[in-house]
């Protein structure tokens, strides 16, 4: 059987970005939690891309917003998209 904790993607996932978002909500540093959450949507997105791109794009982070986060619509996820680019 596969031993959870040591695969790479899991610690990064839940004891890296899960847990410092948890942490920030947890002492109502609401600021930092939402800077945390966009740049753990980045990440996933950056994990999302194919071979031959480097660098997560307006596109891409839409695109999986759209697809992960309580499966929005298209309009949402570009508002979210909007409202990253400015906080």
């Amino acid at each position: 059987m596969v031993n959870l904790e040591d695969d790479p993607v899991i610690n990064a996932i839940h004891k890296g970005i899960k847990r410092d978002i948890e942490i920030a909500l947890n002492n109502k540093c609401l600021r930092a939690a939402v800077i945390l959450i966009y740049a753990g949507m980045d990440a996933m997105g950056f994990l999302d891309l194919p071979e031959t791109q480097s660098e997560v794009e307006r596109k891409d982070f839409i695109s999986w917003a759209g697809r992960y986060v309580g499966k929005l619509p298209s309009e949402s996820a570009e508002k979210l998209h909007f409202q990253r680019s400015i906080s």
